[in-house]
């Protein structure tokens, strides 16, 4: 997954979508007004992440920045790391800015950093519940 993201030309979060994000509180109205392509590569990808559970705090933080750094073309940083070396966008931006496809990268505000990922941590929350709801219901069928 981390090469195709790598791959990608051009943002799949796009302005208008983040600011669907900014401006809508509810995950299911979010993913409704997100282009069908759109909504499908992050459903698909938070369930990939689901997969990989469980994961330390440091680690999934990690993973959401380098994430959201690369589906919005923006260097996103979230903030709750005590030290920020250990950030990925931090740590790693120097070694990759000399390539040509992320010369053009800014970083988010803070603000809109902040709100993107407070989505994300919501919308995983959701489809663990949803993958958790549907494993116990193959378990009670089992019995």
């Amino acid at each position: 997954m981390s090469s195709w993201l790598d791959q990608l030309k051009e943002p799949v979060l796009k302005a208008q979508d983040l600011s669907v994000i900014m401006k809508t509180r509810e995950i299911d109205a979010v993913l409704q007004k997100l282009e069908r392509g759109t909504r499908h590569t992050i459903e698909y990808i938070m369930k990939i992440i689901y997969k990989l559970k469980p994961l330390d705090d440091d680690m999934l933080t990690k993973i959401y920045e380098k994430l959201l750094s690369y589906l919005t073309h923006q260097w996103v940083v979230i903030d709750s790391f005590k030290d920020m070396s250990t950030s990925w966008s931090m740590s790693t931006r120097d070694s990759i800015m000399d390539t040509e496809t992320k010369e053009h990268w800014t970083e988010m505000k803070k603000n809109q950093a902040l709100a993107l990922y407070t989505f994300f941590i919501r919308l995983q929350e959701t489809i663990d519940e949803k993958f958790s709801a549907q494993s116990n219901d193959k378990t009670e069928n089992q019995k």
